[in-house]
Formats: structure tokens, sequence, C-alpha cells
């Protein structure tokens, strides 16, 4: 093997070690920006979530506002009941 024939031959070896350095470059850059577009969906939908599921935005349930309402005045037929049983002993 003569001397040019050796160049040639390092020169394509050098040509396709940089192919394979941009190729790969070019992939960690794609990668990278796939993590981050995952990372700002994930965040994006975590907010909705969080809005879509708060205490402030739940529609209020009329009847169990209703029946929590009614629980804390006093029950009337409960407590004639019990005056009677008072009233009898």
């Amino acid at each position: 093997m003569d001397n040019q024939e050796m160049v040639e031959q390092m020169r394509k070896m050098n040509e396709q070690l940089m192919d394979n350095l941009m190729r790969q470059r070019q992939q960690k850059r794609s990668y990278k920006k796939l993590q981050d577009n995952l990372a700002n969906s994930q965040s994006d939908m975590r907010e909705k979530l969080k809005k879509q599921f708060s205490f402030d935005n739940a529609p209020q349930n009329s009847s169990l506002t209703d029946m929590l309402s009614k629980s804390s005045q006093p029950n009337s037929s409960l407590s004639d009941m019990l005056g009677k049983l008072l009233n009898n002993s």
C-alpha cells in the first residue's frame, strides 16, 4: 500500500467518524427535545388535572349541602321523643 492509498483510507475513515459523530450529536439533540417536550406536556397535564379536580371548581352537590344543613339543625321529632321519654320517667 503506497502513501496515497493510506492517505485516502485515512480520509475515508475520518469522514465516517465525522458522520457518526454528527449523527450522534443530532440524536442527542432530538432526544433532549423529546425529553423537554415530554416534561412540558406532563407539567401542562398536571396543571389541567389540578384545576379540573380542585375543590374550588367542584360543583356543589345540593342534596349533600341540604343534608348537612339539616343535620346541623336539631331534629324536632327526635327532640319530641326524648322529651316524652324524660317526662314519663
